[in-house]
């Protein structure tokens, strides 16, 4: 089955391949917001079903996994949905869950492809972590309209994107499908780029400069010395 596509979208789904092909098994796929990001995943479903691959799409809330499975049905996929009360058709080749349910229940056995919608929430996720711990052989595809969260790159391999979403050109020796560094330099540098510095954990009202002096705060003796001082006659009665 193949799903009409978008050239942008096409570029990104080539390029999503090629870096698994390359041997990541941690890949981000990020498109701007509206960008069609559940049909570019779908296509990708399509194809990992056409190597007898079964496939699980990760939602982080229970709308997406609704939203998820419209767009699926719409595409006449066959599924099933893993989201507490709403499971059904867990046999399926292709599960559309939600990360609080297959946090309690897990994930079968079989799987071969994990999909994250809003895979940058996974930095912050213990229950994200601990599945793509848990399935560190299974390729796992991030999907994100902001691929540039803090701790990203120490969960996720390599960023691929479309050609025409980079504004900028490539830095530090990388591709056009790495965002601009590959994945050896984004974990390199990685503690650097998303390190916080002390000042900007403060609040707002502390981080703005001093203006005019500091302020005095002296005894009692020391206020009539300056008062003197300032005085037109310049001695302490």
């Amino acid at each position: 089955m193949s799903i009409d596509l978008r050239p942008y979208q096409s570029a990104l789904v080539d390029n999503t391949r090629l870096s698994l092909a390359g041997g990541n098994r941690r890949v981000v796929a990020y498109l701007p917001t509206g960008g069609g990001k559940t049909r570019t995943a779908a296509a990708i479903i399509c194809m990992a079903l056409a190597k007898s691959r079964k496939v699980v799409f990760i939602a982080n809330r229970k709308q997406l996994v609704l939203q998820t499975s419209a767009v699926l049905d719409g595409l006449c996929i066959k599924h099933g949905i893993l989201q507490a009360d709403n499971t059904r058709n867990l046999d399926a080749r292709v599960l559309v869950a939600s990360i609080d349910t297959v946090h309690l229940r897990g994930l079968p056995d079989d799987i071969g492809l994990i999909i994250i919608d809003e895979c940058h929430s996974v930095a912050g996720s213990a229950k994200l972590k601990q599945i793509m711990f848990s399935r560190n052989l299974v390729p796992v595809i991030g999907l994100t309209a902001t691929p540039f969260a803090a701790g990203m790159a120490v969960c996720f391999r390599q960023r691929c994107k479309t050609p025409g979403a980079l504004r900028k050109p490539p830095q530090h020796g990388g591709d056009l499908a790495s965002g601009g560094c590959s994945g050896e330099q984004e974990e390199r540098r990685d503690p650097a780029a998303v390190r916080l510095s002390r000042a900007a954990l403060q609040p707002r009202w502390r981080r703005q400069p001093r203006r005019g002096p500091a302020p005095r705060y002296s005894s009692k003796a020391s206020t009539r010395t300056d008062r003197a001082q300032r005085s037109p006659h310049g001695a302490v009665e």
